[in-house]
């Protein structure tokens, strides 16, 4: 069997144009490759990063959550204080409302026994003893 020359150099030469193709093709795919698993790399740093971010927000909301409701306790707790010192306020005036208006009673009653006859004066006396000893009013 004879071989040809022509057809064997042709051959060599499409077998060395496929093992170049295919290390250039190999290299290629190998440098896409390394770059992917680079971004996924990167992807994965920043997602770890922004999960960190993300629970350092949710810390400081739930410690602003619950400063917020320790106030809301104390705010609570002042307004009932207030209401308290408010109704006593109240309270306070009305006695002082009613000790003041039942001072200004006896002192017309004191005014008017001094004014009034002798008479007047053992009547009203009279009256004032019949209420302290009978609890009621004189007929």
């Amino acid at each position: 069997m004879k071989i040809n020359k022509d057809l064997l150099s042709a051959f060599l030469v499409v077998l060395l144009v496929s093992a170049f193709a295919y290390t250039v093709v190999k290299e290629s795919s190998d440098r896409e490759l390394m770059e992917i698993r680079k971004i996924q790399e990167n992807q994965r740093v920043e997602k770890y990063q922004s999960e960190l971010r993300e629970n350092a927000a949710n810390q400081k909301r739930d410690s602003f959550k619950n400063i917020l409701q320790q106030q809301n306790i104390g705010i609570g707790i002042l307004s009932d204080n207030f209401k308290n010192i408010n109704n006593s306020i109240l309270n306070m005036r009305t006695e002082y409302d009613k000790n003041f208006n039942e001072l200004k009673s006896t002192q017309n009653e004191s005014d008017h026994i001094n004014s009034a006859s002798v008479n007047e004066q053992f009547d009203f006396i009279s009256k004032y003893k019949y209420k302290e000893y009978s609890g009621g009013t004189n007929p």
